[in-house]
């Protein structure tokens, strides 16, 4: 996670202090090879020049476990060295004496820093300095910056000790609260208790950069137990808290998946959950917050779900394949979309929100639009399929066929829909306003229903029938020919039409869409008056 690199201390970088302890042996033979003017003294001081900054270069690529022998021995070359350089001036005993001095204070300092006493102590001096601070900044997000905190903040982020930070997570003041959470900010170490303490201190705060605190401070830990608590933060009232919680569990996602998938799940299927729409949007593939291929695999199963678990995880889908395709890390993205759209497995719902994603990114090719009108498709898919192509060409006749057969199935919202389409592409006026379309259960929408199918269902073998029933057309009615059957009269012709049918002209046997009764006869109102047959002009209920 980008955001935990914030956090790291300076780990084995040297300090001025080492600098000046591996280079000083150098330093003091040099002198008094210099005082002295033998030469294989300054030789001498170029070799321990050479191994001082040997031992610095060890350290920074952080192998600091032989660093403080080195550097004793580095001083006892150096005080032998000394020791046989003839200086009657004295320069060389005081250079003795001054080496032997910086090598025990230095093997001094070394084993009050491995005992733990220094770390302990600077860290408390830390904490107290923080604790006895009285003025804060009046907004408490600001409270971090402050010298003290951040300084508080390296100690502990160098160092494995924390029990100087403990006590104040237990202040009533939020500010220390805030200061000691930030120290502790994604930690990675924690021993036997640590991470409870802080958990049961600060992660019911009524102050809401408190608790984002306590989410980052718990970012690194591990366990079913401790996992379990961090994913609760999922059900904050807080946006701000879940962003955090959510970015901190995908920190290391492939690992933790398999100890937090039972928690998400319980969590998206809580009907008292606070949040509506995706689990989480602000995905960013670039920085290493994506999902791994087993949550999608959850995600993708949950999709079949009742709600409001599935639809919960279909957005949530979306929002992460939008972000990758945004990002577009994986060129075999779009072919595994378009594979999982079609496959009759996938939910329908999940699948209607695939090509809605598709669409925006301009990714649905002719190719793929035919088979989304397939039979084997859902109904919303080939509703779906129909609308585009009908916004690419609106008298393609697939498009206009695929409605047709969506018309016959009765069903008040997809007739609504229809409707709209109808509407908005052919020019159609049905009445409907697209901003406040009638509901599927009203009146409306019934005598909507009723008379596409009545459009749906009839064809009309005399381009010259006037539909509004007129005694133009005596053998024959507006709904078909007298006396045919339903199946004839909709999806064939008699034979006596057949054998009128002129050598050479093409077949009209079946579904063709010149043969049915165009949408404005069957719903306009401005047709002649005729017998009750006619259908009335549709009223929103």
């Amino acid at each position: 996670m980008s955001e935990a690199n914030n956090y790291r201390g300076s780990g084995n970088r040297p300090s001025a202090g080492r600098l000046f302890l591996a280079i000083f042996p150098a330093v003091a033979v040099g002198i008094v090879g210099g005082k002295a003017g033998i030469w294989w003294v300054g030789a001498a001081a170029a070799a321990l020049a050479l191994l001082g900054a040997s031992l610095i270069y060890s350290r920074v690529k952080g192998n600091p476990a032989s660093s403080p022998a080195t550097l004793i021995l580095l001083y006892l070359v150096a005080v032998v060295i000394t020791w046989w350089v003839p200086s009657p001036d004295g320069m060389a005993s005081l250079a003795r004496g001054v080496l032997l001095l910086t090598g025990v204070l230095s093997w001094a300092g070394y084993e009050l820093q491995a005992s733990g006493a220094e770390p302990l102590r600077r860290a408390w001096a830390a904490a107290r300095a923080v604790q006895q601070r009285r003025q804060w900044p009046a907004h408490l997000e600001e409270c971090v910056q402050e010298p003290a905190v951040q300084r508080l903040r390296q100690i502990v982020q160098d160092q494995r000790e924390i029990r100087p930070v403990l006590p104040l997570l237990t202040s009533p003041r939020p500010p220390l609260q805030l200061a000691a959470l930030h120290a502790l900010a994604y930690r990675t170490h924690w021993y036997a208790g640590e991470a409870e303490y802080v958990l049961q201190a600060t992660g019911h705060s009524p102050h809401e950069a408190v608790r984002v605190a306590t989410v980052q401070a718990l970012a690194g830990v591990q366990g079913v137990d401790l996992l379990s608590a961090l994913t609760a933060f999922l059900r904050d009232p807080s946006e701000e808290v879940r962003r955090h919680t959510i970015a901190v569990l995908l920190w290391q996602a492939e690992r933790r998946w398999p100890l937090i998938r039972e928690s998400i799940r319980d969590i998206l299927a809580d009907p008292l959950y606070p949040l509506d729409g995706a689990l989480f949007t602000e995905f960013d593939p670039t920085a290493g917050l994506r999902l791994p291929g087993a949550a999608i695999a959850d995600l993708i199963t949950w999709a079949a779900e009742p709600p409001p678990l599935a639809p919960r995880a279909v957005l949530t889908l979306i929002a992460y394949f939008r972000a990758e395709l945004q990002a577009g890390l994986q060129p075999e993205l779009t072919a595994e979309l378009v594979e999982l759209m079609l496959h009759t497995d996938t939910p329908p719902t999940l699948r209607v929100e695939l090509a809605a994603l598709l669409r925006d990114f301009d990714l649905l090719s002719p190719e793929v639009l035919d088979r989304l009108t397939n039979v084997d498709q859902p109904a919303p898919m080939r509703l779906f399929a129909a609308e585009m192509m009908l916004r690419i060409n609106p008298h393609d006749p697939d498009g206009i066929d695929v409605l047709r057969g969506l018309a016959r199935q009765s069903n008040r919202e997809l007739a609504v829909h229809v409707a709209l389409i109808l509407q908005t592409y052919l020019g159609v006026d049905l009445g409907i306003d697209p901003q406040s379309p009638p509901a599927p259960s009203s009146k409306a929408a019934a005598e909507l229903t009723r008379r596409l199918l009545q459009w749906a269902n009839q064809c009309n073998p005399d381009p010259l029938t006037d539909f509004s029933g007129s005694s133009a057309a005596p053998a024959s009615s507006a709904f078909g020919s007298v006396g045919r059957s339903a199946e004839e009269s909709i999806h064939r012709s008699t034979p006596q039409e057949r054998a009128a049918t002129p050598p050479g002209a093409p077949d009209n046997d079946g579904l063709e869409e010149s043969r049915f009764i165009p949408l404005e006869q069957v719903l306009g109102e401005g047709s002649s008056p005729g017998p009750a047959s006619s259908a009335p002009p549709l009223t929103p209920s």
